[in-house]
């Protein structure tokens, strides 16, 4: 009696926990990466590694690590794509891979894939179950840990042999913006060149632009042997901005700064650019723009919100602006909550235009009350409505000239009264029906016992 009572309690208990003793989610059968040793002495060297999983659920989403050089200075990611599987099919599991490149003169040593536990590898379903694999897992695992790499490992950073911007730039009010160019001569015979980038200020000193040329998009030409690439650089410039000749900034922390693929990079602090390189500077010829932008129409969705229990609501402006000259760039308008003492903002930029036409556009940005906002009335701030060109021009409306002008200047926020509640169970009625679902399923194993 003793031995079958105790494989009915046994029974039972799996009954009662169901499935929880099955561990659910993604699982890493094996990880290995190709080559094993790696020779960046003239070369980059391409890391590939094959990821296999299992996961009887859910299909993968992603897995992810990183390739961690010895110094622990440089990583470099390891995205593995869900989508790309190759071998396996539907929830049994997936076969990635995925690859990163090792530069020419990277740094030497033992480079490990990460199992640190804080950006190892991660292993996602599409149902969102994760796994993080740790270093003792690895290893136990087999997984594949470090790629070895041989190299003189490049410390000299590049230099800028030479900059050449085209000038002279003329702009009139027939054309919304053009692009200067500038081209880099840049020379790295280690690693190879990654970027370079500049800033120039205007004539008057009182506005810069910036320009920046990656050699993975802005390349020109290269020449492997000298290490010699050319990169082009280009900013906008548009109608209204100062006229005249726009030079590099030399002073910290926008001086001339190139960079190559093992981040051994130089910044060209205190020189004088012209007399290093070619044409490091661009003239502009352009009509000043003196006036801010100007208001076609604005209006809001409602004077009132009302937010719901559990729920929120949403208060909506339309601002239709136009700018004669730089183009319009953006405006704000803050509400001030009952209490004075904080604000909601609604930004009119790039983000919340609708509609773009020649400098100006139409712009729809919303505000979103839910039940922590302070009820009553919301007022427009002291500041009201500003309004910016792209050439710094600004204007600001305050309450006053909005209500004069028939624009909203306050909200009223109200709240719907919670609802009535839901009736309770009893605690003894909650007892009686676990008792009862327990009391089945244990009369349940008995009699398949007995039979």
């Amino acid at each position: 009696m003793c031995r079958g009572g105790r494989t009915l309690s046994l029974a039972l208990v799996a009954l009662l926990a169901g499935s929880s003793f099955v561990a659910a989610g993604p699982k890493v059968q094996s990880l290995s990466c190709s080559p094993g040793i790696g020779d960046a002495r003239n070369a980059d060297v391409m890391v590939t590694c094959a990821l296999r999983v299992v996961d009887k659920e859910s299909e993968i989403d992603f897995a992810y690590t990183r390739l961690v050089s010895p110094s622990g200075k440089f990583s470099l990611p390891l995205l593995f794509d869900g989508k790309k599987s190759f071998g396996m099919t539907s929830y049994s599991g997936a076969n990635l891979a995925a690859s990163a490149i090792i530069p020419r003169h990277a740094e030497p040593g033992n480079w490990q894939l990460d199992f640190s536990g804080v950006e190892g590898l991660e292993v996602v379903n599409k149902k969102g179950d994760k796994i993080m694999v740790t270093s003792k897992e690895a290893k136990d695992l087999g997984l594949s840990r470090f790629v070895k790499i041989y190299s003189p490992d490049d410390k000299t950073p590049p230099y800028i042999k030479d900059v050449i911007c085209a000038t002279p730039v003329l702009l009139n009010v027939t054309r919304d913006t053009f692009h200067v160019k500038c081209e880099f001569t840049v020379q790295d015979t280690g690693s190879g060149v990654s970027n370079v980038r500049a800033s120039f200020v205007s004539p008057q000193a009182d506005a810069l632009l910036h320009m920046t040329a990656d050699v993975n998009k802005d390349i020109i030409s290269s020449d492997p042997k000298t290490g010699e690439i050319i990169l082009s650089a280009s900013v906008p410039v548009f109608p209204g901005m100062p006229s005249g000749i726009w030079k590099m900034v030399t002073a910290m922390p926008l001086a001339p700064y190139v960079q190559d693929r093992n981040r051994n990079g130089f910044a060209y602090k205190g020189v004088e650019p012209s007399v290093l390189w070619t044409r490091p500077q661009f003239e502009v010829f352009s009509a000043p723009d003196t006036t801010p932008p100007v208001i076609q129409k604005f209006g809001c969705s409602a004077t009132q919100v009302i937010i719901p229990f559990a729920g929120e609501d949403v208060y909506t402006c339309q601002l239709v602006v136009q700018d004669d000259l730089s183009g319009f760039a953006y405006g704000e308008l803050a509400f001030e909550n009952p209490d004075r003492n904080s604000t909601a903002t609604l930004r009119f930029d790039a983000n919340t235009r609708q509609v773009q036409f020649s400098r100006g556009g139409i712009y729809v940005p919303t505000l979103t009350f839910d039940p922590t906002a302070p009820g009553g009335m919301w007022a427009v701030s002291k500041a009201g409505l500003m309004l910016s060109d792209a050439a710094g021009n600004v204007i600001n409306y305050n309450p006053k000239e909005l209500n004069d002008r028939s624009y909203p200047t306050f909200l009223l926020v109200s709240k719907t009264d919670m609802p009535p509640k839901e009736e309770i169970k009893s605690p003894a009625s909650a007892v009686k029906v676990s008792y009862s679902i327990v009391l089945a399923s244990f009369v349940g194993l008995f009699l398949l016992q007995r039979g």
